[in-house]
């Protein structure tokens, strides 16, 4: 079973793959909240990784 945040960042990919660049950035940030308020930082700052790649590729 996958969590919601899991989802989110799967959706945010999936996005990402067909240059939704913004609805994937939005959902990526909703899977970072997520996983802050359940306190798991390293998957959140993974997460953040991803944006960060996603915002350099839309200069």
């Amino acid at each position: 079973m996958t969590s919601k945040a899991e989802d989110f960042v799967q959706q945010g990919i999936q996005k990402a793959q067909k240059n939704d660049l913004q609805g994937a950035s939005t959902d990526l940030f909703k899977a970072v909240d997520i996983f802050q308020q359940q306190g798991i930082l390293q998957e959140a700052q993974q997460v953040l990784e991803i944006i960060k790649q996603l915002q350099s590729r839309n200069y």
